[in-house]
């Protein structure tokens, strides 16, 4: 194994275990004794969105095995954000009603826009790194619409959010309708984003080693 296939497996592994906690949260709470249906419609958003958004990573074709720089590279700062995303994955199940709270969209609504807003930037940072040289290809078509899809969803997530900010829903059905939509949203981002091929890292033009971003 090389040095860079050593660094890209401990990478996988150490953000596999993120999203591993993230799912074991999700079980977790749908075993709470008298949960709610919108508590569940959440818990139901919060695992789907986790679990397509592995895949989503396991198969992203922008990741590379290079070595990570935290002053000025690429690969670093697309880890950061994977591990910021399992963040809000593992917050969008905790937030999810307990038994006999009151139910609402707000929790679920802002953290599927910051979602989105993180997928807008790691694909923005893939698109530099493949305008720089810094990953094999170059800007392809595909990664060009992937961009767009990311950028789609986040404008339909604001409008969702818009929504819920305004009509403040409050009951069992309009909370689990939110809930509808924004499972919708998410499944739509991964039959949109389509099937992805894994490419490797090249050094940045110029460097006699794959250091650059």
């Amino acid at each position: 194994m090389s040095v860079g296939e050593d660094r890209e497996k401990t990478r996988l592994g150490f953000v596999d275990v993120l999203f591993a906690i993230a799912v074991g949260k999700t079980l977790e709470l749908t075993t709470q004794p008298k949960m709610s249906a919108a508590g569940l419609a959440q818990l139901l958003v919060a695992g789907i969105t986790t679990l397509l958004s592995y895949v989503g990573y396991r198969n992203s074709s922008s990741r590379t095995d290079q070595e990570m720089d935290p002053l000025r590279n690429g690969p670093f700062y697309h880890f950061v954000i994977d591990v910021f995303l399992v963040y809000l994955y593992f917050l969008l199940a905790a937030s999810s009603e307990s038994p006999g709270e009151s139910p609402t969209a707000t929790d679920e609504a802002v953290l599927i826009a910051l979602v989105f807003l993180a997928y807008v930037a790691w694909d923005a940072l893939a698109l530099w790194m493949r305008r720089s040289g810094r990953l094999e290809g170059g800007v392809t078509p595909s990664s060009v619409r992937r961009m767009k899809v990311s950028v789609w969803c986040f404008a339909a997530s604001g409008v969702v959010l818009a929504a819920v900010w305004i009509r403040e829903p409050d009951t069992r059905n309009s909370v689990v309708l939110v809930d509808a939509v924004l499972l919708v949203l998410a499944l739509a981002y991964r039959v949109l984003k389509g099937p992805s091929t894994r490419v490797t890292g090249t050094p940045p033009p110029g460097s006699g080693t794959p250091t650059g971003g």
